[in-house]
């Protein structure tokens, strides 16, 4: 497994629940748009951080008073069911927060749309700092004062520190797509490729090389482990593995590298509704 998710710990700090009225920039073709969900619950676990931690978001600084940043490691998100979202319905967000060690935070979001559930997403983060300023590729983990306040995870997910290069290994490759990112798009304030960007051009890697719209069907499960970032007018290969037919569902996985130095990025491991397992049936007969 990409991710072993632990229990989360009985005394975990409720930070929210919020619910917000769906329009169009909430939603897509299949129900509620998660690129835009990843953008709302990555800023509310930057809120409620800097709440924690009593600062505003903008001043959160170590012990030195460098700059620091929350950068996501995974993101779990399970038991999703986003296409019941439609104008005008009511997303609501549960959000709590706890911490698994002195640089490393882990916010659990509970989904629920028009009062029927639609997924439990977990992010951990950790605290960084760039090593050299306007470098992303070189950034070095960092404590903050004030995470003792937040309750202790004491188990964390194993598997993430696995190397990038055992989860997906080159034999199951089916096909590579090489993307430029944007600036203005893909990056976020902090000069930093936001962590959605990895999903969409996964995304759109499997669209590309896969065929099969029924890869692109009603999202189940999404695993994505971080291992590092690009600075602007790096290049991004993203290596797609053959997908499998699993209990009713495809299961895809996706490899973004640095198109320089083959660097490990992330991995996307992806479990989505199918309705036509003979269109997929070339792919896993292997």
């Amino acid at each position: 497994m990409l991710v072993v998710r632990p229990p989360l710990h009985a005394t975990a700090v409720p930070i929210a629940t919020d619910r917000i009225r769906l329009g169009m920039p909430h939603l897509g073709p299949r129900g509620l748009s998660e690129g835009w969900l990843l953008r709302e619950l990555g800023d509310r676990h930057w809120q409620a951080l800097a709440t924690q931690l009593g600062r505003k978001a903008s001043c959160m600084t170590d012990r030195s008073g460098n700059r620091v940043y929350a950068a996501f490691r995974s993101i779990v998100m399970e038991e999703l069911d986003f296409t019941a979202a439609q104008e005008d319905g009511t997303l609501e967000v549960a959000t709590s927060l706890a911490r698994l060690s002195k640089t490393q935070v882990v916010s659990d979001h509970t989904l629920t749309l028009d009062g029927q559930s639609a997924g439990q997403i977990r992010m951990v983060s950790t605290f960084i700092r760039r090593e050299t300023e306007g470098q992303n590729a070189r950034v070095a983990r960092t404590p903050v004062e004030g995470l003792d306040a937040l309750p202790l995870l004491r188990t964390i997910d194993e598997g993430l520190i696995a190397k990038a290069s055992a989860l997906l290994p080159p034999e199951r490759y089916v096909g590579t797509v090489a993307f430029a990112p944007c600036p203005q798009e893909d990056f976020n304030g902090a000069g930093f490729l936001y962590f959605p960007a990895y999903v969409a051009f996964a995304n759109r890697a499997c669209w590309r090389v896969l065929g099969a719209r029924d890869t692109q069907g009603p999202l189940r499960q999404r695993k994505v482990a971080y291992f590092g970032n690009i600075d602007e007018g790096a290049g991004i290969i993203a290596k797609v593995e053959a997908p499998v037919v699993k209990n009713g569902g495809v299961r895809t996985r996706c490899l973004l590298v640095d198109s320089t130095t083959q660097r490990p990025l992330a991995l996307v491991d992806s479990t989505l509704q199918t309705s036509s397992i003979a269109a997929l049936t070339d792919w896993t007969r292997s």
